[in-house]
């Protein structure tokens, strides 16, 4: 792994996120059999984002976006760790049948001050829910202030998963929410997603990343939004 930059697309929780995903996809399709080793690598992948190391940069990003000092990086608007790591886990369940980050504080958060954040994989899952029940825009900012697509996507993706691995009705009660934010407020006049929206003033930069970012955010939408 590599330790670059810790709030733009170099940093280590991506690296981790991405490389489960990847491992998932593999168990998945074309390794059902085989457990081991496999899924002892995912399951280390996700306890790698405990260590404070991964996440401790959100203690500088919400006092600067939100002039808040509070370090947990689950609690408020920071889905590029709380809804990558919740896919994270999501995959993993699916694709090996494992069930770790179910049980009560599986998914404890340790500050070096003392504090203690006890989450879980279905604790996730509601915080997530509450945020994208009350966004303005539908969606969640990623980082303080900017709504990516691609990345709600993403988090979306988790959500759908827990109904179907836990049961409930989350995703029934946010899609067409999810899908009115999306048609009127993230696609520009030439039928593209717009790259990124700010949550304060709602303007949006021009279009970045090229082809890249709109190919993922219609590739996880086909997955994740029903006819769309």
């Amino acid at each position: 792994f590599e330790w670059l930059d810790q709030f733009q697309t170099a940093a280590i929780r991506y690296q981790l996120h991405f490389s489960g995903y990847a491992l998932a996809m593999a168990q998945a399709s074309r390794l059902p059999a085989l457990h081991g080793y496999l899924d002892e690598a995912q399951r280390c992948l996700i306890e790698k984002q405990r260590n404070h190391r991964v996440w401790r940069y959100w203690a500088l990003e919400n006092a600067w976006g939100h002039l808040a000092r509070n370090p947990d990086p689950i609690a408020k608007a920071n889905i590029m760790f709380s809804g990558f790591t919740a896919t994270q886990m999501a995959v993993f369940q699916a694709a090996s049948g494992a069930r770790d980050y179910l049980a009560p504080s599986s998914f404890a958060l340790e500050h070096r001050d003392g504090q203690r954040f006890a989450y879980d994989f279905p604790a996730i899952i509601d915080v997530l829910f509450d945020q994208f029940s009350n966004s303005r825009f539908g969606l969640l900012a990623c980082e303080p202030n900017w709504i990516y697509p691609l990345c709600n996507t993403i988090t979306l993706a988790a959500i759908k998963a827990a109904d179907a691995q836990l049961g409930g009705t989350r995703w029934p009660a946010l899609a067409n929410r999810i899908r009115r934010a999306l048609e009127e407020e993230f696609i520009d006049p030439f039928g593209r997603f717009v790259p990124c929206r700010s949550a304060y003033t709602g303007l949006a930069p021009p279009i970045l990343g090229g082809t890249m970012p709109q190919a993922m955010t219609c590739f996880f939408l086909n997955a994740t939004l029903p006819d769309i």
